[in-house]
């Protein structure tokens, strides 16, 4: 039974399906700082099949390169159950494009600003006899990745609900995301120490020290509950749920970043790491 639970688990975990979710909750919660009813509609279904679709082909391309040198438990599984990934790869691919010939015309614009970056983090720019991509830079590898799930989790949203906001209520959100998602990359750059050295990738985590990494990425945790607050002045007596769920979601995140300073096995980064912005929306949906 727990061997089947095991499996069943990893599925998830390393299928993406679990760090799809966690930018689908990144989404919803957008919803909810708007005041929007939490829907699994055309765009939410969209986001949760577009990042399956993503990651799969990112992993499947970036652990070709790597050898068996460096195992790790995401590249086993993903050489032990390669038609299982193809399938995810293809059945995901097919959904979401299926759902992008749903969206309207004022989509394709913010759809193109989250493609590029996220097909560039992957593939590489050829210049000649020269080659670079996103994933060779340490400061514009991790921000790639966190200005597009900002995009995902609240540019994509203003678009297809055709919002009107003022600048501070979607401005601060972006923010939000991002400073978030960079500080929940930096414990996976820390991780990564060992495999970007051996491929000649550049880390920050290798730049700036252990210590000087988890620093930063408690400051950026510490500016995302600020910001909130910000977003909520003048404060008024329907948003005490809003500060108590991100400063709850703060409080986790710096412990997990305090324990990450030791290694930590895989489910430590692809559950408890990925599962913080899954953790926000749900106490605050729950306190709304």
């Amino acid at each position: 039974m727990i061997r089947v639970l095991k499996k069943i688990l990893d599925f998830i975990i390393y299928g993406n399906l679990f760090v799809a979710a966690s930018v689908l909750s990144a989404l919803w919660l957008t919803s909810l700082q708007w005041g929007l009813p939490v829907k699994l509609d055309t765009l939410a279904l969209f986001v949760f099949s577009a990042t399956v679709f993503d990651y799969t082909l990112q992993r499947m391309v970036s652990t070709r390169k790597i050898e068996e040198e460096i195992p790790t438990p995401l590249m086993a599984w993903m050489q032990s159950h390669l038609p299982t990934e193809i399938i995810l790869l293809v059945a995901s691919g097919l959904a979401a494009l299926i759902l992008f010939l749903r969206f309207p015309v004022r989509m394709y614009f913010p759809l193109l600003i989250v493609a590029l970056p996220a097909l560039l983090y992957a593939f590489p720019l050829v210049f000649k006899t020269q080659s670079f991509r996103l994933r060779e830079s340490a400061w514009l590898k991790i921000g790639t990745v966190a200005f597009v799930w900002a995009v995902v989790s609240v540019i994509l949203p203003y678009y297809y609900y055709e919002m009107h906001l003022p600048p501070k209520q979607w401005m601060i959100p972006f923010l939000e995301r991002f400073l978030l998602i960079l500080a929940l990359i930096l414990p996976f750059e820390i991780r990564d120490i060992a495999i970007d050295e051996a491929y000649h990738f550049s880390n920050v985590a290798q730049r700036l020290g252990k210590k000087k990494t988890l620093r930063l990425a408690a400051a950026m945790v510490m500016m995302t509950f600020l910001l909130e607050g910000l977003r909520l002045m003048p404060p008024g007596p329907d948003d005490l749920p809003f500060l108590l769920a991100f400063f709850a979601g703060s409080v986790c995140t710096l412990f997990l970043l305090r324990k990450s300073q030791k290694a930590r096995p895989d489910y430590f980064y692809l559950i408890l790491l990925d599962a913080i912005p899954i953790f926000i929306f749900l106490l605050l949906y729950l306190l709304l």
